[in-house]
Parts: structure tokens; C-alpha cells; sequence
């Protein structure tokens, strides 16, 4: 994955809040099943490979199931962010047939009343409204994400995805 992230290098992309959900068939409803809230989750990292912790680059890592064997951000000149990663399914495979698929969104906004990635939201355990108020929980969430986003200086901006992937087929047994 390759992002020229608006702002520079140093503020990093959008892209690491994107959404991972797994379909298994191609007729499966929003938003299947949520494999990971974030792509450094989804490669079993965390606070942006690491580079979100005071390291200015992220940490590379390898063990049997996932892993980052390179992150790079160059601060000069075009100023970019370079990633490779991989994360295989021994252990949890994800099963799909007729269409199913794997999909990473970046940038989807919830509807109201449900997290970034589109799971319902818990219910508030807060004092019930008064009638007459009005308050939407989406607008108080969409409010705390943009100025988390603000606060990290990360807007969405093109990336350049290179992906392999190996598919294993298995004759039915009677």
C-alpha cells in the first residue's frame, strides 16, 4: 500500500481507520462480519503500527499469522507513506462461496446510531432525554471522530493498494 497523505508524511493517512468486513456470500447485509476497525487491527497491531506510540515509523513485526515487514514515511521531497503487510487465516478461516468476499472500506461514515464500520451502537447507560430535546448520538460520535482526526491531522487521500492472494478450494466429501 502506497499513500501520499494530505498534509505530509508526518500526518499520516486515513486509510488506517478503514474497516475490514468479511462477507460470506455475495447476498450477505451491511455489514457482514467486522474483522477489524482499523487496517493496524486487522494485521494484529496497533496505534498505527506502532507509529502512533512516539515512534515516528511504524514497527515491523512478524510472527506464523501476521505481519509488517515494512513501513516507511518519507518526510522530503514527495513525501509518502509506504506499507507491506500480510495476515493469513490458518487458525480463523474465513469461510465464503457465491460471491462472498473480503472488503476494506475507508472513509464510510456510520449511519446514525452505529460505529464507523456499521455495528449498532450499545445502548447509552446516560440520562433518558427531556422530551423536547432533541440529541443524536451519531452527531456526538461523527463530532469526537473529526476532531480525533483533527487532533492526528489526517484527512483521506489516495492510496495505491498492490494485493496477492491465494485461494484454496477443497472437494466436498460425502
Amino acid at each position: 500500500m502506497e499513500a501520499l497523505p494530505e498534509g505530509g508524511s508526518a500526518s499520516g493517512g486515513g486509510y488506517i481507520e478503514g474497516c475490514w468486513q468479511f462477507y460470506t456470500t455475495a447476498n450477505e447485509s451491511f455489514p457482514g462480519l467486522v474483522v477489524g476497525t482499523g487496517v493496524e487491527d486487522y494485521f494484529d497491531s496497533g496505534y498505527y503500527f506502532g507509529a502512533d506510540s512516539g515512534d515516528p515509523v511504524g514497527v515491523p513485526f512478524f510472527n506464523a499469522l501476521s505481519g509488517l515487514p515494512l513501513f516507511q514515511r518519507v518526510k522530503t521531497g514527495l513525501q509518502y507513506e509506504r506499507l507491506s503487510a500480510y495476515r493469513f487465516h490458518n487458525t480463523d478461516p474465513l469461510v465464503m462461496s457465491d460471491g462472498g468476499k473480503l472488503q476494506w472500506r475507508v472513509g464510510a461514515k456510520g449511519e446514525p446510531g452505529t460505529t464507523k464500520c456499521g455495528n449498532p451502537l450499545p445502548p447509552s447507560p446516560g440520562p433518558s432525554p427531556v422530551a423536547g430535546d432533541t440529541f443524536d448520538p451519531h452527531e456526538l460520535q461523527m463530532e469526537n471522530l473529526n476532531s480525533r482526526s483533527e487532533n492526528l491531522g489526517r484527512a483521506l487521500s489516495p492510496i495505491n493498494v498492490t494485493t496477492y492472494a491465494w485461494i484454496y478450494t477443497l472437494p466436498a466429501t460425502n
